[in-house]
């Protein structure tokens, strides 16, 4: 299985020294690599850039995945960084949270549910916050919004309830 995503350093630092650095993207914030082996595109990103230094450095294997392609990385690599990574990066499509919550309510027991803690702790999912567009919304449709994304909550932070990790 090749990974789309890499966070953890070695790995990390591994991947980068089989790379060759072709180019930046995004007004100079990503850099561009290719693998000259396998004709593999690869860009380095940072996730949580708001954060002081500007977050942690991660490579994506081009293409960008799809926001539905992000739920099933983030629930079934093998990789817990990559899963970590697909379910930061859902915290910009809420519109995937009911999938990937059900997707997590379906196979958190043992050890996994240990790991999706981390994957609901990631995602924001447990915020609560209303994600969804307000533009051209009446008040009761952003109400609706809201209480969907209340109740979203609600399961998430049910689910981490049930882990040592969760309640920290």
């Amino acid at each position: 299985m090749t990974r789309r995503f890499v966070l953890e350093s070695a790995e990390l630092d591994r991947l980068r020294q089989s790379l060759v650095r072709t180019g930046t993207s995004a007004g100079g914030w990503t850099l561009l690599y290719s693998d000259a082996s396998g004709g593999q595109r690869w860009e380095e990103r940072r996730l949580y850039p708001e954060q002081h230094g500007g977050g942690l450095p991660y490579l994506m294997r081009l293409p960008e995945p799809t926001p539905a392609q992000l739920v099933d990385i983030a629930l079934e690599s093998p990789y817990l960084d990559e899963a970590e990574v697909a379910a930061a990066l859902l915290g910009d499509h809420p519109e995937q949270w009911e999938a990937f919550l059900v997707g997590l309510e379906s196979r958190t027991t043992g050890d996994r549910a240990i790991r999706h803690a981390r994957l609901i702790k990631a995602s924001g999912i447990a915020s609560g916050s209303n994600r969804a567009g307000t533009l051209g919304k009446t008040m009761a449709e952003i109400q609706v919004d809201h209480t969907h994304y209340l109740e979203l909550a609600r399961r998430a932070n049910r689910l981490l309830a049930e882990t040592p990790e969760g309640r920290h």
